[in-house]
């Protein structure tokens, strides 16, 4: 288990299920993969999947690095946040748990990001432009279901987003769903966070 606190030296950690894997960095800075195909990753100053708070970005205080999980701590305005993040058990994916206690009762809007790439490292690297194209997206019984067409004779590729509040989902930069142009997923959940909670 490594532990730290932010300016400490930065740190990393592999998590996977032999299925999914994570790559992740004491900053939060991450990458997804199933097998070869990358379902995100970090580009320019995005961190590969972010978190925000209100209109803030959660500000990592500490956190810890072990063989099956990656939790950071956070404080901000009152309120106490710690994030933990972990390959889904037999699961073809992960599975993110925040955990809110407040100084006073608040609602807050709660989002997650993340630009999906659906492709190899290899080909995402050598023509984003035109495998950034080809995703199309939906919102079907409270989850936003993400479609890849079929490029270069591979089958389609899918990837779902689900929260455990009525939440709203957007996949596109400029919001929306269908056919994407700048793809980028969003989910937006509000809550009611109450004091000592």
């Amino acid at each position: 288990v490594l532990r730290g606190q932010r300016g400490d030296r930065e740190q990393a950690c592999l998590l996977s299920n032999g299925i999914y894997s994570l790559r992740i960095k004491s900053t939060g800075e991450c990458a997804a993969f199933l097998g070869d195909t990358c379902i995100y990753r970090p580009e320019g100053d995005d961190s590969g999947l972010a978190l925000t708070l209100g209109d803030h970005a959660l500000p990592f205080e500490r956190w810890e690095l072990s063989e099956d999980r990656c939790r950071w701590e956070a404080v901000l305005d009152g309120l106490q946040a710690t994030l933990t993040r972990q390959c889904a058990e037999g699961e073809r994916g992960e599975m993110l748990t925040l955990s809110l206690t407040s100084e006073k009762t608040r609602s807050l809007p709660i989002a997650l990001r993340f630009a999906p790439v659906l492709a190899s490292e290899r080909d995402w690297e050598s023509h984003r432009a035109y495998w950034q194209l080809g995703m199309e997206a939906e919102v079907r019984g409270g989850r936003l279901l993400l479609r890849r067409l079929s490029k270069s004779g591979e089958g389609e590729k899918f990837l779902c987003l689900a929260a455990d509040h009525p939440a709203v989902f957007d996949a596109d930069a400029r919001g929306g769903t269908g056919a994407l142009l700048s793809p980028m997923l969003r989910v937006r959940v509000d809550l009611t966070v109450h004091k000592g909670c």
